[in-house]
């Protein structure tokens, strides 16, 4: 039946038209449950084959409720269904990544389109348009939250499971182990203790760190001058704590160094670290294309901060990393979305 839509039920999974059939509902929630955002699809050929079989399927439905002798995309920028022809076609808007579509005469030819078909088209276009942007929208924050997630574990858990690798003693690495399981639930549930001073992350961050590099027998050079005692917002600790695991396990995995040096300082307006090592070095394409260096990249300028790494300067060897964070950030919008 053709018939006009009256009541449309929202239900989890699904749409449903009151006084349509349920092959027409089935036809329609396959539609609005394919992916439509390329951007989420893990390859470009799926992306294609997904779109195809939208749009196939957007037809099949057309097809099935008006029967019409001819069905054929078109180029028309309208945004509502309009009959052409006295009633011998149909014209249907493209609906975000669906094409527009023209229909010819219903019925096998042996009606013509009438107003009611318009309407029904209409009220169906209009709920596959938002069923579709909702579902854009979801895509969308799945795939942020696996990109915050990737980037926490690598960041923080890394360098726990490090130093658990080179713990000496079986008590201290089955801490370690806990720790870094305890970390992970965190990330996973997105928590962080928005009360918890700055002063108390810094202190375990420094037994932590001191602690991996002594079983590397890397000494560390530990400076630190604060002046501030208001507990930062969540996201600067944790940017903090991205930046000093990745620092302290990359020179335990790739530097040869035999000394670490951080300092910090921070003030009510921004944490300043700078970090320095005595190991070989580093080659600015390896840093340009590594995973972890990016990764700090993009958690300091969402924050509207600054991170760099150079060489330090003959006859010293190393690296030196300035990083700057502001203790009340306004995110950049740009860099976060």
């Amino acid at each position: 039946s053709t018939g006009k839509i009256n009541n449309v039920t929202r239900f989890h999974g699904g749409v449903s038209f009151f006084g349509w059939d349920a092959v027409v509902q089935q036809q329609f929630n396959q539609i609005r449950r394919q992916p439509s955002n390329p951007r989420n699809t893990r390859f470009s050929h799926n992306s294609s084959t997904s779109r195809a079989q939208q749009i196939e399927r957007w037809k099949t439905l057309l097809q099935g409720l008006f029967s019409p002798l001819g069905l054929s995309e078109n180029e028309n920028d309208r945004i509502a269904p309009r009959l052409e022809n006295e009633g011998r076609a149909l014209s249907v808007p493209a609906i975000d990544r669906l094409p527009a579509l023209r229909l010819e005469w219903k019925s096998n030819g042996r009606r013509l389109f009438s107003v009611r078909d318009m309407e029904t088209v209409s009220s169906l276009t209009r709920v596959l348009r938002h069923s579709l942007r909702s579902r854009d929208a979801f895509e969308d924050g799945v795939l942020k939250e696996r990109t915050r997630i990737a980037r926490d574990m690598h960041d923080n858990i890394g360098i726990q499971l490090l130093g658990a690798l080179h713990a000496r003693d079986i008590p201290r690495k089955d801490a370690l182990v806990r720790e870094a399981l305890s970390d992970l639930r965190d990330i996973v549930a997105n928590s962080a203790d928005p009360d918890k001073p700055l002063s108390e992350t810094i202190v375990e961050l420094r037994l932590e760190i001191s602690e991996l590099l002594a079983t590397c027998d890397i000494a560390l050079d530990w400076r630190l001058d604060e002046t501030v005692t208001q507990p930062p917002p969540p996201q600067v600790s944790q940017t903090l704590r991205a930046v000093l695991r990745e620092a302290a396990s990359n020179v335990v995995r790739h530097s040869d160094a035999t000394n670490l040096r951080i300092a910090i300082t921070h003030d009510s307006v921004a944490l300043r670290i700078i970090i320095e090592d005595n190991g070989r070095g580093f080659d600015s394409e390896t840093v340009k294309s590594g995973n972890g260096l990016r990764n700090l990249a993009e958690r300091v300028e969402t924050l509207n901060g600054s991170l760099e790494f150079t060489r330090r300067q003959p006859p010293e060897t190393g690296i030196l990393i300035r990083c700057i964070i502001p203790i009340n950030p306004i995110p950049n919008h740009d860099e976060a979305l």
